[in-house]
């Protein structure tokens, strides 16, 4: 049965969260080092929240990671580098992020 050790929300600003979930299972092929995980950036349009950047190793599809829509395989090492790439990302992202949300009018300036 699984172990829920992770549950939280972190808002980066008024129109920028991420959703963090960390479970300790089984280990098994889909989940070798006994983890299951999501780490879930998204952004508010007004309507709804649209997911930008993902991180996560759900549905027997290995540990990898959206970003902007594209799927990528990782390699897995611990959840606090995950947690690190996911906000170097943004960082780097930042420029693409801001536009977006200008285009959608989604900005809180």
């Amino acid at each position: 049965m699984a172990e829920l050790l992770i549950s939280e929300i972190r808002e980066l600003a008024f129109n920028e969260k991420i959703d963090v979930s960390v479970w300790k299972v089984r280990k098994d092929k889909n989940h070798p080092h006994g983890l299951k995980y999501s780490f879930n950036y998204r952004i508010w349009n007004n309507i709804e929240w649209i997911e930008f950047i993902r991180y996560d190793n759900a549905h027997g599809n290995g540990d990898h990671r959206h970003l902007f829509g594209k799927i990528e395989p990782i390699k897995f090492k611990s959840i606090g580098l995950i947690n690190d790439d996911l906000y170097k990302l943004i960082d780097e992202y930042r420029g693409e992020i801001d536009e977006i949300k200008k285009q959608r009018d989604i900005s809180n300036e």
